[in-house]
Order: structure tokens, then sequence, then C-alpha cells
């Protein structure tokens, strides 16, 4: 018998691939493509985030709180909630400019690659950027603009030997870097770069 979570897994799964699926049917050239995947990540962080902060004020208060407390509250809930993941790292770096957000264990983006069994498949990529935007929209909530970019590595103990706790029995290292403009300004040229 599957156990609850289980089967939000599949339905979470399931509904990311469909609507993956959706965009690449619009034929769409691949930026905009990149876009629209990243907008419903964008809409999915804002309104998870949204909902922990309403159901425990206790934890984060808009007013009281740091970036490095919000970036704690993302890795802590939000990530924990849509991925099931209580293993994820968070570091700063650059003097709080930039934080990386690492986890072994992305379920939409193993399920893939066991169910296709190809590293080249353009869903893959897609995951990627849904969860950038994810990130992002959890960010939004806090009115922090940032610029967020994926990388995926094979499992090994000599990348994770920094990482206290970090299981060894993933296939994958996600690294999320995150870099965090300090006014608007920075924000609109990198925009306009990336």
């Amino acid at each position: 018998m599957q156990s609850q979570q289980d089967v939000f897994d599949s339905l979470f799964i399931l509904l990311v691939n469909e609507s993956i699926q959706y965009v690449f049917s619009k034929k769409l050239d691949k930026k905009a493509q990149k876009q629209e995947i990243e907008e419903l990540g964008i809409q999915l962080g804002e309104k998870v985030t949204n909902k922990l902060l309403n159901s425990d004020k206790s934890r984060v208060t808009l007013e009281k709180n740091s970036i490095d407390n919000y970036f704690q509250f993302i890795t802590k809930s939000v990530w924990e909630f849509i991925f099931q993941d209580s293993n994820c790292q968070l570091t700063k770096e650059n003097e709080g400019a930039n934080y990386l957000i690492t986890s072994g264990d992305i379920k939409l983006y193993n399920y893939l690659v066991t169910e296709k069994g190809n590293q080249n498949d353009p869903k893959l990529e897609a995951i990627l950027n849904f969860i950038c935007g994810i990130l992002k929209g959890a960010l939004n909530v806090f009115n922090i603009e940032c610029i967020v970019s994926p990388n995926v590595a094979s499992y090994s103990k000599q990348m994770v030997k920094d990482f206290k706790n970090f299981p060894d029995f993933y296939s994958y290292i996600f690294t999320f870097n995150i870099n965090v403009f300090t006014d608007n300004n920075d924000a609109d040229l990198n925009k306009n770069e990336a």
C-alpha cells in the first residue's frame, strides 16, 4: 500500500510533467519556453511560501528578519515542503551576495532520468528552470530580487565533503546558485544579461 507521501509525490511529478509538456507543445522558442516554465515555478514558490508563512507567523515575519533568516526559512520549510528533502544544505558566499542551496533528492529530476534513462532529455533542463522559478517565487514574497542558476553533477564524496550530514546514497547533487541583488539597478542590469 502506498503512503500518502508517495501519492503526493506521484501527483506532483505528473502535474509538473504535464505542465512542461503543455509548454513544449506550444512550439515557443527556447527563451520563451524557459520563461514560461520558470513562471510556473515562481507562482508555486510564492503560493507555498505564503501558505507556510500564514500557517506559522511566529517563525518568520517580514519586518523582523534578515535575508539569512529568509533563506533559512526557504531551505528548511519551503524546500522541505515541496521536495520532502530535509538534508538540503544552505551556504553563503561573497559576504551575503551569493547563496548556494545543495540537495541530493529531487524526485522530479530523478524520476525522469530513471524513466527515460537519458540525461539529454529537454524536460530535465525544464525541471531545473521550474525549480529556479520556485526559489525566485519564494524570495519574491520577501521582496528579494535574484538570479538563480542550477548545476547538476553526479554524486561524489569529494563534492560534498564540506557538508555536514549529507547522505551518500544520492545519484546526483543539485546546486542552485542564488545571486541576490543589493539594489534594483543591479537587478535590472543583470536581468537584461540573463
